[in-house]
């Protein structure tokens, strides 16, 4: 199996990488006692350990924003499984049952019960052997790497994205996860790149795949299957690329000189308000016009006092009767203005 030692730089690899630290095991080998007892003198069984019960202390603490939470306790039985089996061995039927695996996790029931945090990791007996557990993990940790790629192409957060693609496309599981993902209708960058790689190195040129579309033709039995060319759609993901990285000029002109021939209508228009209210202004405050107008409202305001007045004087007087009404006795107070109030 070929070492990619760019996958050095992702988060899985860190959270495995951190896991295996030695630095503060020691105030946790009194955890170890069976571990003392059947290895006496063993520096390796004691500080492995000495390992698992300070990651069980720090899991959920480890500086890694990546890896979320609910995946923080798989990765810790892979690794203490994977620690023993590459270290020591297991050639148990089930790798739980191992007597190191059993020396090792005696306390970890009893230390996650005492813990005083709201995420518990517990320990998962894996019933499988060795052959199958590393098949486990490295789909396990195939899958986390794919997810980090992804968000990493997606986030523009490369050096080269190539390596990547190359990892992804020789792993067969990982092959068919970036296939079913990458139709020809997403546009992610992450799939965008993927349709490049393949275009650059020769690989399969239908989008990377045949899209999931079939054409009815002159028959119903005739039927061709769709196939995207994979540099359109390159071409249009560097294009969009493109105009995420840079303002288009040209569409702010656009804007700003768009229909032109509606602005030289409502110019007219507003100015034509514009003197008409100054005018009306200015005839209401200069002119003997604007005094005649005043008082004219100002009667108008008297009147419409006085209908109120008398209204409100009939209610008082006779309350009752303003809740009667009907169709045949309907009693109105009129007022009439005579042109002498004008």
């Amino acid at each position: 199996m070929p070492h990619y030692e760019f996958l050095n730089e992702l988060p899985p690899y860190k959270f495995y990488k951190e896991l295996n630290r030695e630095e503060n095991i020691q105030q946790y080998y009194d955890k170890c006692s069976l571990i003392k007892t059947y290895y006496p003198g063993s520096s390796d069984h004691l500080k492995l350990c000495g390992k698992l019960y300070r990651n069980l202390k720090i899991l959920y603490d480890i500086q890694n924003e990546d890896i979320i939470q609910n995946k923080r306790c798989d990765y810790l039985n892979n690794w203490i499984y994977n620690e023993v089996i590459e270290k020591f061995g297991i050639s148990d039927k089930y790798i739980y049952s191992n007597d190191i695996i059993t020396y090792m996790t005696y306390n970890w029931y009893s230390s996650i019960r005492s813990a005083d945090t709201l995420n518990k990791c517990f320990f998962k007996e894996l019933i499988m052997n060795q052959q199958e557990f590393i098949k486990k993990k490295v789909s396990f940790d195939d899958t986390e790497n794919y997810n980090s790629i992804k968000t990493k192409i997606n986030n523009n957060d490369y050096k080269n994205s190539s390596n990547y693609l190359k990892y992804i496309t020789e792993k067969e599981y990982l092959k068919s996860l970036i296939e079913s993902e990458c139709y020809c209708d997403n546009s992610s960058m992450f799939c965008i790149k993927f349709h490049k790689y393949n275009e650059e190195n020769g690989k399969e040129k239908l989008c990377s795949l045949k899209c999931n579309e079939a054409i009815t033709l002159h028959s119903p039995q005739e039927k061709i299957e769709l196939q995207c060319t994979v540099s359109e759609k390159v071409e249009e993901g560097t294009r969009d690329e493109e105009e995420l990285q840079s303002v288009d000029i040209d569409t702010l002109d656009n804007v700003t000189s768009s229909n032109p021939a509606g602005t030289i209508v409502a110019l007219p228009i507003f100015f034509t308000f514009l003197c008409i209210f100054l005018l009306v202004f200015y005839l209401y405050k200069f002119t003997p016009y604007g005094l005649r107008l005043y008082e004219i409202l100002q009667r108008k305001k008297k009147c419409s006092n006085n209908m109120h007045e008398e209204n409100m004087n009939d209610f008082l007087k006779n309350p009752s009767a303003s809740n009667r009404i009907n169709s045949d006795n309907v009693r109105y107070n009129v007022y009439y203005q005579s042109l002498s109030d004008i």
